[in-house]
């Protein structure tokens, strides 16, 4: 029998914590730093997958 891979009831997504502290809780100031720590996550991913895109093509 597979055993459960799920997770602890405490732990959140970060988009999911956000829409809760906007939606249900009426909390936008601790659902707008939820959101900055998301972004400060993502955006370096997203600026070196743009870079390794156009080095790749230069190479083409």
């Amino acid at each position: 029998m597979p055993r459960s891979t799920r997770a602890p009831p405490d732990t959140s997504v970060l988009a999911v914590e956000f829409y809760n502290q906007l939606f249900s809780f009426q909390n936008p100031g601790k659902a707008a730093a939820v959101v900055i720590v998301l972004m400060v996550a993502v955006v370096p991913l997203i600026v070196y997958q743009i870079r390794s895109y156009k080095a790749q093509e230069e190479l083409r």
